[in-house]
C-alpha cells in the first residue's frame, strides 16, 4: 500500500456530514439564543409587574417598523412584541393596569409644558425652546407615555402635563 491511500469515504458523504453538523449546530444555536431572549422577557416582565401596580407602554406597530433595514435586525433581536404579550398577562393575572398608549408624537411633545418640537431621530436630548426643559429624549418620552396612560384610565382625572 502506498502512502497515499483513497479515502474510505466518497467525498460526497464527507461533505454531507459536514455540512450536516454545521447545519444541526447553527439549529441548536438558534433555539439557544430564543430561549435565552424569552428567559429574559419572562424575568424583566415579571420584574415590572411587581414592581409597579400601573403599566403603560407605546403600542408599536413592530411589523411597520421592521421595514427600516436599518433597525430590523435591532427590532428583531428585542423582541419587543414577546415583551408586550407577557406584560399584559402577567399583569391582569396579578391584577394590575396594563395599558397600551398610541405613540404619535410622545418624544416630540415636551413633558412640562406640552410644547411640540419636531426633532430627528439622531438628536438625543430635548431641549424645550417654550419652558427651558432639558432632558434626555428617551426620558421626556416616558414621561409622556406615563401621563397618556394615567389620562386613560376612567378613575383618574384629565391632568395637565404637569407630572
Amino acid at each position: 500500500m502506498s502512502s497515499r491511500q483513497a479515502p474510505l469515504v466518497p467525498f460526497c458523504s464527507r461533505y454531507f456530514c459536514i455540512a450536516w453538523s454545521i447545519t444541526v449546530f447553527v439549529i441548536e444555536e438558534g433555539e439557544r439564543i430564543k430561549n435565552k431572549r424569552t428567559n429574559f422577557a419572562h424575568q424583566q416582565s415579571r420584574r415590572l409587574v411587581n414592581r409597579y401596580g400601573f403599566i403603560a407602554v407605546e403600542d408599536l406597530s413592530v411589523n411597520r417598523l421592521t421595514r427600516n433595514h436599518c433597525l430590523a435586525k435591532s427590532i428583531a433581536d428585542a423582541a419587543w412584541c414577546d415583551l408586550t404579550q407577557k406584560l399584559s398577562y402577567k399583569a391582569a393575572w396579578a391584577g394590575r393596569e396594563f395599558v397600551k398608549v398610541n405613540p404619535a408624537y410622545t418624544s416630540q411633545d415636551c413633558s412640562a409644558c406640552g410644547h411640540r418640537q419636531v426633532m430627528p431621530l439622531s438628536c438625543r436630548v430635548y431641549d424645550c425652546p417654550n419652558c427651558g426643559l432639558s432632558l434626555d429624549r428617551d426620558v421626556n418620552a416616558a414621561k409622556n407615555i406615563l401621563r397618556l396612560g394615567l389620562q386613560s384610565q376612567p378613575e383618574y382625572p384629565a391632568r395637565s402635563p404637569l407630572l
